[in-house]
């Protein structure tokens, strides 16, 4: 944790540790997604998480306690990717956010206490960084839940390239549409404003109250597949702008060599940006580098596999380097491929 003056205006899989964010409740007990987020992440060396760092941390709130500071945080620990550790605070607007700053740098008892706490904390910690994002309530389902009942968080950072947000929004509608017929589905979206991340980034943030949440996944994935419906699959064709007739004409194909239509190849093979992304190295991942080689076609209806597995880490740079494998329902392979990430 760090002084709200330090930062810098400029999904991977975590686990709740302490603390409770500060929230309007609704009357059915949840609380909206805050407008403002600020997210520090402390990447924590090896052999230094857990209870050693977690009595760092208890420094802060000690000090917070004692101040009787009126702001809340909580923090996250990760399950998946580097070892690192995540403090979220929410303001209403960046006016509160600017007060609470403005408040601190002004206590010097509680700025005292902030500062022998870093040193000790700055001992376990390879890296820091800061990132302030605002909520997007047209690109959230169901926002609003109750943030006390969660343990865990899946996050996910999404990138649109210069020049197509407007296809970025046409495809959140249609995942909303689609994902508004499952019952228990639910992810608030916000728009990065400051730091690492600047330029065209989305924080997806779905809570869980357990890991079987995600094991539920699978299920939700097909209610969706099926809300979506055959006019809604064919939007994929039309925002990557592959409109080949193998993939959308079933007459047409049923004349190949394929008996039918078959799924585009980047289609199939993004599946492989999601576990990166999401699960190895996980949130923090920037692709270098990706080859891929189609083995055999998928079809509609097939289920999907992704897999990577770590080959190489190089000893001088955060870089490593993933064999990439997509498989059907069946176990055969259908693309195979080798992938350079670097991990920040």
């Amino acid at each position: 944790m760090k002084k709200l003056t330090g930062l810098s205006l400029g999904l991977c899989l975590l686990s709740t540790c302490s603390g409770l964010a500060s929230a309007q409740m609704n009357a059915d007990g949840t609380s909206n997604p805050p407008k403002v987020l600020v997210i520090q992440r402390e990447m924590v060396k090896p052999g230094k998480a857990g209870s050693l760092h977690e009595r760092s941390e208890s420094a802060f709130v000690r000090a917070m306690e004692a101040a009787k500071w009126p702001s809340h945080y909580f923090a996250m620990n990760s399950m998946s990717g580097p070892s690192r550790t995540l403090f979220i605070i929410g303001y209403d607007s960046f006016a509160d956010w600017e007060k609470d700053n403005t408040a601190m740098a002004h206590n010097a008892t509680l700025s005292s206490a902030f500062d022998r706490a870093q040193i000790a904390d700055g001992d376990l910690l390879s890296a820091y960084d800061s990132s302030v994002w605002a909520y997007d309530e047209d690109a959230s389902l169901r926002g609003p839940v109750k943030i006390a009942d969660m343990r865990y968080m899946e996050l996910t950072v999404l990138k649109v390239r210069p020049g197509h947000r407007h296809e970025f929004n046409e495809l959140v509608k249609m995942y909303k549409d689609g994902f508004a017929k499952v019952a228990n589905a639910h992810w608030a979206t916000f728009d990065n404003q400051y730091g690492r991340e600047l330029g065209g980034a989305y924080l997806v943030a779905s809570p869980m109250k357990s890991l079987s949440e995600v094991d539920q996944e699978n299920a939700d994935d097909k209610q969706f597949r099926d809300a979506l419906g055959e006019e809604g699959m064919k939007k994929f064709a039309e925002l990557s702008g592959d409109r080949n007739s193998i993939h959308l004409d079933q007459d047409y194909a049923k004349g190949t060599r394929f008996h039918g239509c078959i799924a585009h190849g980047m289609l199939t093979s993004s599946l492989i940006s999601n576990v990166i992304g999401n699960e190895l190295p996980g949130l923090g991942s920037i692709y270098l580098s990706q080859n891929l080689k189609f083995v055999a076609p998928v079809f509609p209806g097939d289920t999907i596999t992704a897999r990577a597995t770590v080959t190489c880490v190089r000893p001088d740079k955060p870089i490593v380097t993933l064999e990439t494998v997509c498989v059907n329902q069946r176990g055969e392979t259908v693309v195979t491929g080798e992938a350079v990430v670097l991990v920040e």
